[in-house]
């Protein structure tokens, strides 16, 4: 298996140098911090990238403000970014006990 790595911005994944055909797509937290049109463009981007059978797997934690943090993501702000997607699966996560 060959693996590459790219620098690039994600507002502008074939820009980079990433090619389509992509089955997963990996968000750590990427569109968290981005304003709209930024996160727009993101979608662009990774609806060209990815393949018709793709998987997008993002953890996601609901906005809010946060001081110098992201201002987070809701389902409905998710669902606008990667439109033409279909969320298939939503788990809330207790951070009881989690650092402030």
């Amino acid at each position: 298996m060959e693996v590459q790595l790219i620098h690039g911005d994600i507002t502008a994944l074939r820009a980079a140098g990433v090619n389509g055909g992509f089955r997963l797509v990996l968000d750590l937290g990427a569109i968290h911090g981005l304003n709209d049109k930024e996160r727009a463009a993101v979608g662009r981007e990774v609806n060209a990238v990815a393949a018709a059978d793709a998987t997008i797997l993002m953890p996601a934690w609901a906005p809010a403000r946060r001081g110098p943090l992201p201002r987070g993501a809701s389902r409905g702000d998710i669902e606008a970014v990667f439109s033409g997607w279909t969320v298939i699966d939503e788990e809330a996560c207790d951070v009881a006990g989690a650092p402030r």
